[in-house]
């Protein structure tokens, strides 16, 4: 009976030192739930509701943000910007399909996207963040293209390039109040075939009102003349 009593208490002892050594495996931390960004077929970028926009060609940087609807220059809401400019950037750049995704593996440097000619990125209302590097010309009108990652290279348009505008004078607004601009774009307002805005509406020489047709001429006919009586 004692052999028993002391065989117990040590094997009472032996997973009481055994409980007290093992560790607590440290919880994981709860990871926040974040927004997955997801993107077409077909598109380089797919980003709605852009609300700040940053690109730069390396050696200047122009930074515009949303406020109240209408886009100013860092924010600052008492130098009126041209808002079509903007307009058409942010549309060519966040709704950017691509001509075809290159297969062919090489390095970064030889499409020019290492160092970019120029870099563009966007924040929407979600909290998204997309940034396009543009690199060599990839032949006529075409240019290469990558994202935040840079593993996968894309042949694109070239057009975005064309609308960076780096010119602070000419992002300007003259004389026009952004906000009644945008309160005239809500009525019909004339775009091109890629969704970009016409800034200059159709003139009336382009536009001519119908002119009724004029009534054909009759020709004259002799008409006898009465006898005399």
């Amino acid at each position: 009976m004692k052999m028993k009593r002391i065989l117990g208490i040590m094997l009472t002892i032996i997973m009481i030192a055994v409980c007290g050594c093992a560790k607590e495996e440290p919880k994981k931390p709860v990871e926040e739930n974040k927004p997955v960004y997801s993107v077409r077929e077909g598109f380089v970028t797919d980003l709605n509701n852009v609300i700040k926009l940053k690109y730069t060609n390396n050696e200047k940087t122009i930074v515009m943000e949303v406020v109240d609807g209408a886009w100013f220059k860092d924010g600052d809401t008492e130098v009126w910007i041209n808002q079509v400019t903007i307009m058409n950037i942010v549309k060519a750049a966040s709704q950017m399909a691509y001509i075809e995704e290159v297969k062919e593996e090489k390095a970064l440097a030889d499409y020019g996207l290492e160092k970019p000619a120029y870099t563009i990125t966007m924040e929407n209302e979600d909290g998204f963040v997309v940034t396009l590097y543009i690199g060599n010309e990839a032949g006529e009108n075409e240019c290469y293209v990558t994202t935040d990652d840079k593993k996968v290279v894309y042949k694109v348009s070239n057009a975005v390039i064309g609308m960076l505008e780096f010119d602070e004078e000419k992002l300007l607004a003259v004389e026009v109040d952004p906000m009644q601009y945008l309160k005239d774009l809500e009525e019909e307002v004339p775009s091109d075939q890629d969704g970009l805005i016409v800034e200059d509406l159709p003139s009336a020489d382009e536009n001519p009102t119908e002119v009724p047709e004029e009534a054909p001429e009759v020709e004259d006919t002799d008409i006898p003349e009465e006898p005399e009586q």
